[in-house]
């Protein structure tokens, strides 16, 4: 099963994965962009949505930015085995839904 970035729960998704000290960091960058009126993070879920919305290149960092999720052109959210070292955590990946590449 394929995630795509405009799904409602790919963010569930994503923090499934990560956990909630992902949702935590996540919290405040939107609470600082909230403040401050820009996005401080491309790699933010928020930020790398933006980036995909104008044809860049689009990367979500996980917890600690060592995981990445890239965003395909046609909107396709991949986990990289390339950026994680442990394999239960690229499986459980898979398991959520994820295409791993």
């Amino acid at each position: 099963m394929t995630v795509f970035i405009h799904e409602r729960d790919c963010y569930g998704k994503i923090a499934k994965v990560e956990g909630p000290l992902w949702v935590r960091d996540e919290a405040h960058y939107m609470g600082l962009a909230a403040e401050t009126g820009r996005l401080l993070s491309n790699y933010s879920f928020a930020g790398a949505i933006l980036q995909w919305h104008y044809n860049e290149t689009a990367v979500i960092y996980g917890l600690g930015g060592f995981h990445r999720y890239f965003i395909r052109e046609d909107g396709r959210v991949v986990f990289s085995k390339h950026h994680c070292s442990d394999p239960k955590r690229e499986a459980f990946a898979a398991e959520v839904g994820f295409d791993v590449e």
